[in-house]
């Protein structure tokens, strides 16, 4: 049996303690910032903001210490992501986008706040950031100078396939944080061969938005206005050559940053709508050491070809998960998980509504009733029926 390592530091890199652990189970998703636990027997030196390292049997997994949970039986120690550090509101300025790379923008912003912030508790030690790669004229939809920089680190990957790789080499109490995109060519995998032990498909219909069409206005000046097709061969134009039918169309506000041009926010703006990117979810479990697929090969941003019963699926990866001696290659942008809990939000939402009303009527006393109304009672939907209890996906 392979025996893993859990490592603990400090945030300048001292040594806090270790411990030893026979297996190991953790998610990394690039779109949801997952926590994940490990359970020790013992009581080990660790408290939140502490770095954890563990390692053993080809896995390297480094995290931040979420917190710590004591038991009469157990010592769990949950840990999120490095990603997690840039979950936060901060101020950027979105003008300085329109001169400049995606790449070099993000990479401002973490200098800004991670390095430079002039606050040693907020700053990483020893963090080099880089980018890899330059996209130029991007569009993140940023509506102001302060925003989330994580949310917008999931949008750059989506639209444009830039991702925030973070390595951390605790011998060298260094950080590394690259920015770009993936230079691996794309891979394929025949999701029908046996090596491949289980395999999930959630895809939209086709690999083009319902919304063909769209009217783009400028929210400052609506005078100007602009029209924006999607053509068969995946083009957004003012000026198609060829239609898709039925014609789906939709209207939309933009926003253009002062030195902007209205042209420029406008065709991004109706690129973004009128393509969905990545717009599914595949998930692929293998064997660890499984030689065709290598799941230790693949990073953040991937792209990849699946073939599944005579039909082809691009995707990119956006999340791994490791359980014992497999792995799970999750690919696209799609959440299940997320979508339900959206989707429960909105139930819940309109439930409260349906119940409000009920209590209104029901204060409502009966004289009052007779005055406005021929019945004693108002019949309302029950929520059930009332609330919206379709989910795009299952």
């Amino acid at each position: 049996m392979s025996l893993y390592n859990v490592e603990i530091f400090k945030k300048d890199f001292s040594y806090q303690s270790s411990y030893q652990v026979g297996s190991l189970t953790y998610e990394y998703d690039y779109l949801s910032l997952i926590s994940n636990k490990i359970q020790l027997p013992d009581v080990v030196e660790a408290q939140q903001g502490d770095y954890i390292r563990i390692m053993g049997d080809g896995d390297r997994v480094f995290g931040i210490i979420d917190r710590v949970t004591e038991s009469d039986t157990l010592f769990t120690i949950t840990y999120k992501p490095f990603l997690s550090l840039f979950d936060a509101n901060m101020y950027m300025d979105r003008t300085a986008l329109l001169g400049m790379s995606l790449e070099e923008w993000i990479r401002h912003i973490i200098q800004e706040h991670y390095v430079d912030s002039g606050d040693d508790m907020q700053n990483l030690k020893d963090a080099d950031i880089t980018t890899t790669s330059e996209t130029m004229n991007a569009w993140l939809d940023v509506e102001s100078n302060i925003e989330n920089l994580y949310e917008l680190l999931k949008t750059a990957l989506n639209r444009y396939g830039v991702s925030v790789r973070v390595d951390v080499n605790a011998a060298c109490s260094a950080i590394s944080i690259r920015i770009g995109k993936s230079v691996a060519a794309e891979r394929t995998i025949e999701a029908d061969l046996p090596n491949i032990l289980s395999g999930e498909f959630t895809t939209t219909n086709g690999s083009k938005s319902p919304i063909n069409k769209l009217y783009v206005v400028n929210e400052k000046n609506e005078s100007e206005r602009a029209v924006y097709y999607l053509t068969p061969s995946d083009k957004v134009t003012r000026f198609p050559l060829e239609r898709i039918s039925p014609v789906r169309f939709n209207t939309v506000y933009v926003s253009v940053s002062e030195g902007g041009k209205f042209e420029d926010a406008a065709y991004e703006k109706a690129r973004t709508e009128l393509t969905t990117g990545y717009d599914n979810l595949i998930e692929l479990t293998v064997f660890k050491n499984d030689r065709m697929v290598n799941p230790d090969g693949w990073n953040i941003g991937d792209a990849v070809l699946v073939l599944k019963g005579g039909k082809e699926y691009r995707s990119v990866l956006t999340a791994k998960k490791v359980n014992g001696q497999t792995t799970t290659l999750v690919f696209g942008s799609i959440r299940r998980e997320l979508t339900k809990l959206l989707a429960r939000k909105d139930q819940k939402k309109l439930d409260t509504k349906v119940k409000n009303l009920e209590s209104r009527v029901n204060d409502i006393s009966s004289s009052e009733h007779n005055k406005c109304w021929d019945h004693l009672s108002v019949p309302v939907l029950p929520t059930t029926i009332a609330a919206k209890t379709v989910y795009y996906i299952e």
